[in-house]
């Protein structure tokens, strides 16, 4: 593959800030003072669109209306990727998909990946924040971010998106070979400016933009992407990623579950997720 072309995926399991660091690589590309808006956002869509597979309408139409099965989709990942994927173009995509095989099928691989972002977030946090998303109980969402046989949907529930449970995903992305970044929602909460840097890094040093970012710029950024700033934004203008049960900007804290998970359920999660929650100092 040619190196200057391919996708660079902002990756995370839901809930883990994935928005919120699309908001700050888009104020990074895409504006010249850092000033971020909800609709740069949208530079940076999510791959499991149906336009993304367009190509199904001729190709295989009954293919196309049953992308929401995974046994169909998964058959389709790579060669939606490949046509993607213009000659010296580097493409940004956000994607809640585990980078893991269905099926024998691998829903990325170095052909078409550039570069992956990865943002991961204390479990137990996103348990909190995932069941005020979906309206459902804590105790589902307990369940169901164990699950290893675990699937979501895109938007407008056309496409499936094969989840996995939380510690597979983690793993899945960050032993993918090609050059990624791996940030910790905790660590944008505590030390937003030095995220940012981070991205900025990453983006010249091994994606090989080129990138001239000063101070201020870096500052406005800081400013427009805090999550009390995109909090307020989507109070006041309304944010089209929302869901119909809570804000998207719900909270923005961590050890929310410090008073809201019981003892069996932290012990459930903290025995299933071990490994990876002690690699990221959770535990």
């Amino acid at each position: 593959m040619n190196d200057n072309k391919g996708i660079v995926w902002v990756a995370s399991y839901p809930k883990s800030g994935n928005t919120w660091i699309r908001s700050i690589i888009t104020s990074i590309l895409y504006t010249n003072d850092g000033i971020f808006n909800f609709e740069l956002i949208k530079q940076i869509d999510q791959f499991e669109t149906l336009k993304n597979f367009k190509f199904l309408k001729k190709d295989n139409i009954d293919h196309y209306n049953q992308l929401n099965k995974m046994n169909i989709v998964s058959h389709y990942w790579l060669e939606a990727q490949k046509r993607l994927i213009d000659k010296n173009k580097i493409l940004f995509f956000k994607t809640h998909s585990a980078n893991y095989e269905y099926n024998n099928l691998f829903f990325a691989n170095n052909e078409t990946t550039k570069g992956c972002i990865y943002i991961v977030r204390d479990p137990r946090d996103i348990i909190i924040s995932y069941s005020k998303f979906l309206g459902i109980s804590i105790e589902e969402v307990v369940r169901i971010i164990a699950l290893r046989e675990n699937k979501i949907y895109g938007p407008n529930k056309k496409i499936g998106v094969y989840l996995t449970r939380w510690d597979y995903h983690v793993a899945s992305w960050i032993r993918i070979n090609k050059p990624k970044l791996i940030l910790r929602y905790e660590d944008m909460l505590s030390s937003p400016r030095k995220s940012i840097k981070k991205i900025v890094k990453y983006l010249i040093d091994d994606l090989h933009f080129n990138l001239k970012i000063n101070e201020d710029k870096i500052d406005n950024i800081a400013r427009t992407t805090s999550f009390s700033k995109l909090k307020e934004n989507e109070k006041t203008l309304g944010f089209f990623e929302s869901s119909k049960n809570s804000v998207f900007f719900r909270a923005g804290k961590q050890n929310q579950w410090q008073n809201i998970l019981t003892k069996n359920q932290l012990l459930f999660i903290e025995e299933n997720f071990k490994e990876y929650m002690t690699k990221y100092e959770y535990l």
